[in-house]
């Protein structure tokens, strides 16, 4: 009778959560909308800011052209070709000296130029832009995850720990219970009295140890988490 009888002692422990799990989570799906405003957001950005360079440059091809326009002079008179004469005889020393004026051609050349040069440059900031905050929705989406698990993780443990309790009233209820069963069946088949005092004691020991044993397995389960 003194020989110690085994039992199981089932102790549930958290469960680490997967990352599909976590990325199912409500709080996962928010910060994944509010990254997506923000590529949007800058997606609009560049886009006003693309159309606000192209209406700048529309403005000043559209004022170059005015300004050739107004170059243009009709066939002067035979007075007027003497006057101009005159006037070319009197400024052709300086007009050798001078540099030529640059033509439309070349302005609306160095324009289109300069436009593309400024695309190009737009074109790589936002890039640069979109890349810089994806980097950062990247290392958002790891922190988050990390909390989302730690705070699966508390409350798993919180449960565990609340029922603890009520499985440990259990489990001393069930060995309570099977003392109690060896107590009667010695007193219904031993009748000397000393011999059911011996083996009384016996049977209580083991109960002690029973119970020693199962609060040991209990909490080197739970330290394992």
């Amino acid at each position: 009778m003194s020989r110690m009888v085994s039992f199981t002692c089932c102790v549930l422990v958290p469960q680490t959560a997967s990352i599909e799990e976590l990325q199912q989570m409500k709080m996962f799906g928010k910060l994944l909308k509010k990254q997506e405003k923000e590529l949007k957001e800058l997606e609009r950005k560049a886009s006003k800011r693309r159309e606000e360079l192209l209406q700048r440059y529309t403005f000043l091809f559209t004022e170059l052209a005015a300004q050739a326009d107004k170059k243009k002079t009709p066939c002067p008179t035979k007075s007027q070709k003497k006057k101009r004469s005159l006037t070319l005889d009197e400024t052709s020393a300086g007009r050798n000296g001078g540099e030529r004026p640059e033509s439309p051609g070349q302005r609306a050349l160095e324009l289109k130029e300069k436009l593309e040069e400024e695309l190009l440059q737009l074109g790589e900031d936002h890039y640069d832009g979109i890349r810089k905050k994806k980097e950062q929705h990247a290392a958002e989406q790891i922190a988050k995850m990390i909390e989302l698990a730690r705070e699966k993780q508390a409350c798993e443990l919180k449960a565990l720990k609340d029922s603890s309790e009520s499985d440990h009233k259990e489990l001393k209820k069930k060995l309570e219970a099977k003392r109690l069963d060896r107590i009667q069946a010695v007193a219904k088949n031993t009748s000397d009295k000393s011999a059911q005092e011996r083996l009384k004691r016996e049977i209580n020991s083991t109960h002690i140890q029973e119970v020693v044993q199962m609060i040991k397995q209990v909490r080197i389960s739970e330290a394992a988490f």
